[in-house]
């Protein structure tokens, strides 16, 4: 019977090869494949020569960036799955990224966090019953970089990895790895049974990742692609298991690393301090995305309404963005009963506006940025953005 497989980071490098040499073996493999660029990667996949009645891959579109494309990716592992078991999770993505700038999708978090630990964690997550009546074996891709933490200091995962708190690309990079061995450690006891490793696959100058740290081939035990991969896929069929649970950091040599090399993720108050329930991790994604939304909103419709001709009304307009209420004129003494921007007083919406004007491009523009959240409220936004109301006349 095939085994299954879903995996993560398997688009290029090093996760891409150990599948390539996976589709070479005897044994028939199911891979259900989450990348982001789902397009060049089927292209990729389809160049290699491998026997397709034995061997299946599926490609799903995954984003670690965006919790949502995890939950998606997850739904469509697991329909694609149905009854059958999964034989290993691997989890190969990784990210090298400095944290200058802001978290993606309005997260306090920066990039290589969000990548490296938060999502592939959150991932678990949502596979996490399958996983445990599969008995599965979950291959974490880690790193000899968990061993640099600033200061060996825990203390300083909290400064280092936050959205915008200028650490470099080597101190986000060990610290996120870092966070990511204490998942490994969290889900070995939360999964009992299912097998759990944590594997290095050496010094690999060759890959995205390595080159952006300025590695090369000519540095002590560096190693090819390939042979990156075959250490990664060692972890698929070890059997001489450590009796000690804490012993799961496999090394590229194919020995088992002593803990005290890795004593600090030993901390289990530190490894439920990192590794969210399900429940925390989307409560902060919501808050998130609240306070992205409504960032964004701020932000386009400051600009819109700084440059508009209409912009005395502009408070107006935005307390009915935000109340999404329908303010009525109550000041009867303009001819008409018409509001009019004399009288800010005035100030009408009819929401069965249906002028010809481009409301699909506004709309389009505005629900694009983030700014509208339902057509509703773009009618009103387009309605005081026109200054025409579904009569024709003039607001």
């Amino acid at each position: 019977m095939a085994k299954t497989v879903v995996a993560t980071g398997t688009s290029s490098g090093l996760g891409f090869e150990a599948i390539k040499q996976l589709l070479q073996q005897s044994e028939p493999y199911n891979f259900i494949l989450g990348v982001r660029d789902t397009v060049k990667t089927q292209g990729n996949y389809d160049r290699i020569d491998f026997d397709r009645s034995k061997h299946t891959i599926t490609i799903f579109p995954l984003d670690l960036l965006s919790l949502p494309s995890v939950q998606s990716f997850a739904q469509k592992a697991l329909s694609q799955l149905g009854d059958q078991k999964l034989d290993y999770l691997f989890l190969c993505a990784g990210m090298l990224d400095s944290a200058d700038g802001p978290g993606p999708n309005g997260s306090p978090w920066c990039s290589g966090y969000v990548v490296n630990h938060l999502a592939q964690h959150y991932l678990l997550h949502l596979l996490r019953d399958t996983l445990s009546r599969s008995q599965s074996r979950v291959v974490v891709v880690s790193s000899g970089a968990i061993r640099n933490v600033r200061g060996q200091d825990p203390a300083t995962l909290d400064v280092d990895l936050k959205a915008n708190s200028k650490a470099g690309v080597r101190p986000v990079y060990s610290a996120s790895k870092f966070v990511q061995l204490l998942g490994a450690f969290y889900w070995r006891r939360e999964l009992p049974s299912c097998t759990v490793i944590a594997v290095s696959p050496g010094l690999i100058p060759s890959t995205n990742l390595a080159t952006d740290l300025g590695l090369s081939m000519d540095m002590p035990d560096a190693k090819t692609i390939p042979e990156g991969a075959q250490n990664l896929l060692r972890a698929f069929t070890v059997t001489d298991l450590p009796s000690d649970p804490e012993q799961l950091f496999l090394t590229s040599w194919g020995e088992w690393w002593p803990k005290d090399v890795y004593s600090l993720a030993l901390d289990q108050k530190l490894q439920r301090k990192w590794c969210l329930t399900k429940e925390e991790i989307e409560k902060a994604e919501d808050s998130s995305s609240s306070n992205n939304m409504a960032s964004l909103r701020t932000k386009l419709l400051g600009g819109l309404i700084h440059s508009h001709p209409r912009a005395p009304l502009a408070p107006r307009a935005i307390a009915s963005f935000s109340t999404r209420t329908v303010l009525h004129n109550t000041d009867k003494t303009s001819k008409n009963d018409q509001p009019n921007d004399t009288n800010p007083g005035y100030w009408k919406y009819d929401l069965s506006f249906k002028t010809q004007m481009s409301k699909a491009v506004l709309f389009t523009v505005l629900a694009g940025a983030g700014a509208v959240e339902s057509w509703t409220w773009y009618r009103e936004i387009r309605e005081w953005w026109t200054g025409v109301r579904d009569d024709g006349r003039e607001i």
